[in-house]
């Protein structure tokens, strides 16, 4: 299989480009390549596309598949992230709340579908917006390799305090964003309130450890009072 790397996404774990393929009657095609450094993770994300695809969860088709390698459609949209910098730039014509409102939507599809898929409370294990494409007026999600049992108030801590320290953190428009996660994803996805922010605090202390800062627990009241 014939291709040429167009550019790289960024990703801890593996190796995610996107790739011009060359296809059989010498044409090409945008294709993204994720290319797995550990098989049990391969499998699982393997296995979680296949799940939601069969539920009709919007996800990239699995194009082809080689050895540990999978290759993917490529969803020409918006990454959430960078949806995130037009609104604190001002640079955006859409309604960008309603897009918001559009993943909490697709959350509540894809924990329903788990769940009952495993038969336990399922989490993403790593939810954040990175990993969610808004195209078509439709919210796709990608990178499964995480999913596991949990309680789902976990995800929502780590999206919303995610959100909240990308850099620059805690902005005025960042505030906005992650409060209007954490208190719509309380009502839509009828998340524990109290459970909410006991994760919180606990993501909270695992980012402040991670990369060495303090960061005051009054951030955390702030997101139920911001909107």
């Amino acid at each position: 299989m014939e291709y040429s790397y167009i550019k790289n996404f960024t990703s801890k774990r593996n190796s995610v480009n996107l790739i011009d393929l060359l296809n059989s009657d010498n044409t090409t095609s945008k294709v993204v390549l994720k290319q797995f450094n550990n098989n049990e993770c391969f499998f699982k994300e393997l296995e979680v596309c296949n799940v939601l695809t069969s539920n009709y969860i919007y996800v990239p088709k699995i194009l082809k598949i080689q050895n540990t390698d999978i290759f993917y459609e490529h969803i020409d949209g918006t990454i959430l992230i960078d949806l995130l910098e037009m609104y604190e730039n001002g640079n955006y014509t859409i309604d960008i709340f309603s897009v918001f409102d559009k993943l909490f939507i697709w959350l509540k599809q894809c924990y329903s579908i788990l769940n009952k898929h495993y038969n336990k409370n399922m989490i993403l294990g790593d939810c954040h917006l990175r990993n969610f494409i808004y195209y078509d007026e439709k919210i796709y999600g990608v990178d499964f390799e995480s999913v596991k049992e949990g309680i789902t108030e976990q995800d929502i801590a780590y999206l919303c305090l995610l959100t909240l320290t990308y850099s620059p953190m805690f902005t005025k428009s960042k505030y906005e964003i992650a409060s209007y996660i954490c208190q719509q994803c309380t009502n839509i996805l009828n998340l524990d309130k109290n459970i909410l922010k006991n994760e919180l605090h606990n993501q909270l202390e695992i980012i402040c450890n991670r990369r060495k800062i303090k960061i005051s627990d009054d951030v955390i009241d702030k997101l139920f009072t911001i909107i």
